[in-house]
């Protein structure tokens, strides 16, 4: 099995788990004792602030913060343990200036925020079935003009554009997303 379809499949098992969790007892009553309201940073998406509460959550179930089971069905938690973009925001992406919260909305996809308790910042990008984590070790958070330069653990200075969201994906080493994820996101919004 290659390393994009073992992403691939880690997303699906992921998805599996989150439909089940929402719907188990145990998680529930675990929600309900532990969560807070959540809290949250200025930022142009949905930013949260992780709390001490939500190392529980990652303890007991692998979450980096606790999700409302009770949500709409389309969003995935913020998950602990899963590979994850390590990268930074590029104030001057070059050589192809594209914005990567752009050129994420007009790819329809959904995009949260997660600041952790140690500083460090978490994108979680949703597109269609396909989910992807970038950590930013910096804690920056991503601005509208701000492309991405992504950490391949390499000791080498290699740079890959990110012009089309198919990049993005690519670049984290995991397949990119159906063509049609767009219209998947509305319709499951809409159902």
């Amino acid at each position: 099995m290659s390393r994009g379809q073992a992403a691939d499949r880690d997303v699906v098992l992921g998805a599996h788990a989150w439909a089940y969790m929402r719907h188990d007892p145990r998680y529930r009553e675990d929600w309900t004792a532990q969560s807070a309201a959540p809290r949250f940073e200025a930022a142009g998406y949905s930013l949260r602030v992780q709390t001490e509460a939500d190392l529980l959550a990652e303890a007991e179930w692998a979450l980096l913060a606790w999700e409302d089971p009770g949500a709409e069905a389309w969003r995935s938690p913020f998950w602990s343990g899963v590979p994850m973009l390590i990268g930074e925001p590029d104030p001057d992406p070059w050589p192809d200036p594209a914005p990567l919260l752009g050129l994420l909305a007009e790819a329809g996809a959904q995009v949260e925020g997660l600041r952790l308790l140690d500083g460090r910042f978490i994108l979680k990008v949703e597109l269609g079935n396909a989910l992807l984590q970038i950590l930013v070790p910096s804690g920056r958070t991503f601005g509208s003009g701000d492309g991405i330069m992504a950490k391949l653990g390499l000791p080498l200075p290699l740079e890959a554009v990110v012009a089309r969201i198919g990049d993005l994906w690519r670049v984290s080493g995991r397949p990119p997303p159906p063509r049609n994820s767009r219209d998947r996101v509305r319709k499951t919004r809409s159902s």
